[in-house]
């Protein structure tokens, strides 16, 4: 801990954290404000619910006064609509190779889906969806058309190149994209609820069947359709 009563002639303890401020921050410091805010709000989000937490809990995790958080944000309504904004703007879909099949493809969705699960702020998003509060009600269609762009679209995209390379088929890679990320949700869910930990070992067998049925139902569509 920096002793406060040092002598004049002793030099302050550089610190390797952000300085607290009093009132109005340096425009130095401004930007690492900024980002602590949004970082505390994530995690105080994921540890207990949008409900659960206080304005005054976001100001004490980031370190700064209450005065400054609401010079930023008048309300909790306004923080979340920045914290959705900052999820959005790290998450980065990789860049998925070409598959050799439509089953390597599939996989790599679900088990890459599972690892974007234990990321906190992909918590947070998905959680907008389970059980829509007062206070982000409003965002909730906001989070939908995220998690749209941010997951479904992608697999679209990578399911009709795999398709067109393998000469396979996909009445409706829409669906396809969308139940697998809900079947793989369900698991996670489940996962969670169990108190287990989850990433590609533990969900290996849950992987392996959600592309079998994945795969089933794309060959009986083609089937039909003959």
């Amino acid at each position: 801990m920096t002793n406060i009563l040092q002598s004049p002639d002793q030099p302050a303890q550089a610190s390797a954290d952000r300085p607290k401020l009093r009132g109005r921050p340096r425009k130095e410091h401004a930007g690492n404000i900024d980002a602590d805010i949004l970082k505390a709000a994530i995690a105080l989000f994921d540890e207990v619910g949008f409900d659960g937490t206080a304005m005054e809990a976001v100001a004490a995790r980031a370190g700064i006064s209450k005065r400054t958080l609401y010079m930023r944000y008048p309300d909790k309504k306004a923080l979340i609509k920045d914290v959705i904004g900052s999820i959005v703007g790290s998450a980065r879909n990789p860049d998925p190779p070409a598959f050799a099949d439509m089953r390597s493809c599939l996989v790599f969705h679900v088990e890459n889906f599972f690892m974007i699960c234990n990321d906190p702020g992909m918590r947070v998003l998905m959680a907008m969806g389970d059980k829509p509060t007062p206070a982000v009600r409003e965002l909730a269609s906001m989070g939908q058309e995220i998690t749209y762009e941010l997951g479904i679209r992608h697999i679209v995209q990578t399911i009709v190149e795999t398709a067109d390379r393998v000469g396979m088929r996909v009445s409706d890679p829409g669906f396809y994209a969308a139940s697998l990320l809900d079947l793989a949700m369900a698991h996670y869910q489940r996962y969670r609820a169990l108190g287990a930990t989850v990433d590609i070992a533990t969900t290996e067998v849950a992987s392996g069947r959600i592309v079998n049925l994945l795969l089933a139902g794309m060959r009986a569509d083609c089937t039909a359709n003959d």
